[in-house]
């Protein structure tokens, strides 16, 4: 569009109602960003009779940002209405086209796809029980477990001090797919700790204060008090979903192509809404640590999530400004970036407390589908709960893949993987007691060890009394600061025999608290581990792979990718994984893995 004429611009300074130092305060700083002069500089080359800020307009409109000098104009309210009417007819003339908006620009399309799907996943509603207020809000994932929303959005579940009141817990939950209609939402809780950290809004900004002065209130703590709080979410739904990560230099473009805003929120705890703007400016200019924004929000849009042309994290929606009649004028935001910067506890937003089930072999990529109850047991073995877990199940199910999976878990440098397969077991007890011990250690704590031929009581009394106190002292002393994990398998294809070898497992398994670092692992066992109190057993079952852990998997590797996938999507997936794997043929825990490992990794990596 051609720039506005002279007669344009003196319409609109005419009847623009600011005082001279509240303009310079919008005028200056645009100015000096674009290399042109300051408004009392600019003034004083004009004649008296001129127009008050006329030359001021006629600068921007020759250094080319007059669109971002109007924009700020508009945003205070100084231009009056009949500057925004359409021009008389006999002025207009017709083209192919017309750019009427230039800060809104465009937007890619492939962006837009992608960038409203990943913001769909990731935004949730927030509602607030307490006693008998409610309170509905926004908030958005920052990492597996944390969600960002506005402080005052939660405020009412914080002390004056800072910390979370009492069982404030079951007052607050997240809803996410929350889009209206028949649409299923899922329902996510919050930690028992659930504040990660938190900033209150600034005095002035409090519901019930009135600013008199909208462009000039003082800056001080503006930087400081940034109305944000971080929450610790009960389980870590940001790993399927995915999650933003705040960046410190991504800061909202204001006033200037590309500026444009989208807004991400639940107005008064309803459906999942979407607006558009433009970011108008930053303020206060020394700190920039407020956006104003003039795209739609309603109550309950606070802590919505305020996206760039990219569909990247800029700002935090926080507040709307009215004026004395109760007309809204602009709204307000918080900058990420500011919070990235100022936040003491950002690297927190990353970490997991509480379970946290891997999805995948790291060394492999083989996928882990299900299995969420096999990990639940090896915590309790590693927090001494429990000291022996017996894995059991249908044949073909992947219980030998507890291996796998176990080693996954454990770091090499804290715990040590002792693997042996049912057959390969000595019969004889002084042998078994060696074998174990030459795995575990060096030889040398495995010789000389009590034999049964030197035994002058029954087998049983000779294990109990001589061969296990001793081989539990070595073991102990081999174990060192490791804990050691001593696994056998294919107890349901080779059981063991009665006899010798048995009385010392069911020794070991009775006596397992005197070594510390001892943790037992029978896959393929079933029943009542002899000898050992039922204490001290876990249990898995290992079952076939359901449809649901096949979507759960291609959710989480998907998300890992950084590809956002719709509920359809992953469901048409997971029907092709299903029917690519029956293909094959053979078990369908190995053809699964198969196929995954073999046809959609390769499928989904194509970029």
């Amino acid at each position: 569009m051609p720039p506005p004429t002279d007669e344009v611009l003196s319409r609109i300074a005419a009847g623009i109602v600011l005082s001279r130092d509240v303009f310079a305060s919008l005028y200056d700083p645009l100015a000096v960003r674009h290399g042109t002069d300051e408004l009392k500089m600019v003034q004083l080359r004009v004649p008296m009779s001129q127009v008050p800020f006329f030359s001021a307009l006629a600068a921007a409109r020759e250094g080319g940002w007059i669109d971002e000098l109007c924009l700020q104009l508009l945003s205070a309210g100084a231009i009056p209405e009949v500057d925004k009417k359409t021009p008389a007819a006999s002025s207009m003339q017709i083209d192919l086209q017309g750019i009427v908006q230039p800060l809104l620009g465009y937007l890619r399309p492939e962006l837009l796809q992608t960038g409203v799907m990943t913001a769909t996943r990731r935004v949730g509603c927030i509602i607030i029980d307490h006693g008998t207020e409610k309170v509905t809000g926004t908030g958005f994932l920052v990492g597996p477990q944390a969600l960002m929303t506005a402080w005052h959005v939660v405020s009412l579940l914080v002390d004056a001090k800072g910390a979370v009141l009492p069982n404030s817990q079951s007052e607050i939950r997240i809803e996410f797919d929350r889009f209206g209609g028949s649409h299923e939402t899922v329902t996510v809780h919050v930690a028992e700790q659930w504040l990660i950290e938190s900033s209150r809004y600034h005095p002035t900004e409090m519901p019930s204060v009135t600013v008199t002065d909208f462009n000039n209130v003082a800056a001080e703590g503006f930087d400081v008090f940034l109305d944000y709080a971080v929450i610790r979410l009960q389980t870590a739904v940001g790993r399927e979903r995915g999650f933003y990560k705040l960046d410190p230099q991504r800061k909202p473009r204001v006033n200037a192509a590309g500026a444009q805003v989208t807004l991400f929120q639940h107005p008064s705890g309803v459906g999942m809404r979407v607006a558009m703007g433009v970011g108008v400016a930053l303020w206060p200019p020394v700190l920039e640590s407020r956006l104003r924004h003039n795209a739609n929000a309603q109550h309950g849009a606070s802590g919505g999530l305020l996206v760039d042309a990219e569909f990247q994290p800029i700002a935090l929606h926080q507040c709307g400004f009215s004026d004395e009649g109760g007309s809204a004028v602009i709204n307000g935001a918080i900058p990420t970036a500011c919070i990235a910067t100022k936040g003491e506890k950002v690297a927190d937003y990353l970490t997991v407390i509480g379970f946290d089930p891997i999805w995948k072999i790291a060394a492999t990529a083989e996928p882990v589908l299900g299995r969420e109850d096999f990990q639940r047991a090896v915590l309790l073995c590693l927090s001494g709960k429990k000291r022996i877990l017996a894995v059991s199940g249908d044949p073909k199910t992947g219980k030998s893949f507890s291996i796998k999976l176990l080693r996954s878990l454990l770091g090499d440098a804290e715990h040590s993987v002792i693997e042996f397969r049912a057959a390969e077991l000595e019969i004889e007890p002084e042998r078994l007691a060696a074998q174990i011990l030459k795995r575990v250690a060096a030889s040398s704590l495995a010789s000389a060890l009590p034999s049964a031929s030197n035994a002058d009581t029954a087998i049983e009394a000779w294990i109990k009394d001589t061969l296990f106190p001793e081989f539990a002292y070595r073991l102990k002393i081999a174990t060192g600061q490791k804990m050691t994990w001593l696994v056998i398998d294919d107890l349901d294809v080779n059981p063991l025999p009665n006899g010798a070898i048995r009385h010392f497992l069911e020794r070991l398994y009775q006596e397992i608290e005197l070594i510390p670092l001892l943790r037992i692992v029978l896959i393929g066992f079933s029943g009542v581990v002899p000898g050992a109190s039922a204490l001290l057993v876990s249990r898995d079952l290992c079952r076939m792979v359901t449809h649901e852990e096949i979507s759960t998997y291609i959710g989480l590797y998907s998300s890992a990718l950084n590809i956002t996938l719709s509920p359809a999507e992953v469901q048409r997936l997971t029907v092709t994984v299903e029917k690519g794997a029956a293909l094959l043929g053979g078990p369908r825990f190995s053809a699964l893995a198969t196929y995954i490992l073999e046809v959609l990794h390769p499928a989904m990596s194509i970029s």
